[in-house]
C-alpha cells in the first residue's frame, strides 16, 4: 500500500484485538510510554493530560501489563495511539475481550477522538449493533458457502 505524500508512517495506527500483545510484558507501562514519548520528542505532561481523560491513575504506570484490567490496557493503547497524532487508526475487534463497561469506555474515547481531531476510524467487528451504533458507514462482508 502507498502513503499518502508528507504522511509519516506514524501517522497511520492500529490498535489490536488482544491488548497485551501490543505491549512488552516485561516493562512497566511508565517505560513503554516513556520509551515512546522519547523517540517521538513528546513530553510527559501530553501523556499524563490523556491518561487523566481517559481515567487512568499515574499508580498504573508502575504495574506491567498482566497487572493491570483489560479495559485499562486497551485505554493505554489507545493514548499512545494517539499520542503520536494520527489520520487513520485501524481497530481490529479492539473491544471483543472487553466487558461492556469497558467497550464503552473504548467506544467513547475513540468516537470523541474522531469528532475532535478528525481522524479516520476503521473498526472490524463481528458486532453489528455495535457497529450500527457507532460507525457511519457499514460494510458488510459474508462468507459465500462452498459449492
Amino acid at each position: 500500500m502507498e502513503r499518502a505524500a508528507g504522511l509519516a508512517p506514524t501517522r497511520f495506527q492500529k490498535l489490536y484485538q488482544d491488548p497485551p500483545a501490543a505491549f512488552a510484558p516485561h516493562q512497566t507501562l511508565r517505560q513503554s510510554l516513556g520509551d515512546l514519548l522519547k523517540l517521538h520528542g513528546l513530553a510527559w505532561t501530553q501523556a499524563e493530560a490523556s491518561m487523566e481523560r481517559f481515567g487512568l491513575g499515574r499508580e498504573l504506570l508502575g504495574r506491567r501489563p498482566t497487572e493491570v484490567s483489560g479495559g485499562e490496557l486497551q485505554r493505554f493503547a489507545i493514548l499512545r495511539a494517539l499520542l503520536l497524532d494520527p489520520v487513520f487508526l485501524f481497530a481490529d475487534e479492539a473491544t471483543s475481550r472487553l466487558d461492556p463497561v469497558s467497550q464503552k469506555d473504548v467506544f467513547a474515547i475513540l468516537i470523541e477522538a474522531v469528532r475532535e481531531r478528525g481522524l479516520a476510524l476503521l473498526m472490524v467487528t463481528h458486532e453489528a449493533a455495535l457497529a450500527e451504533k457507532v460507525a457511519q458507514r457499514i460494510l458488510t462482508l459474508g462468507v459465500t458457502p462452498p459449492l
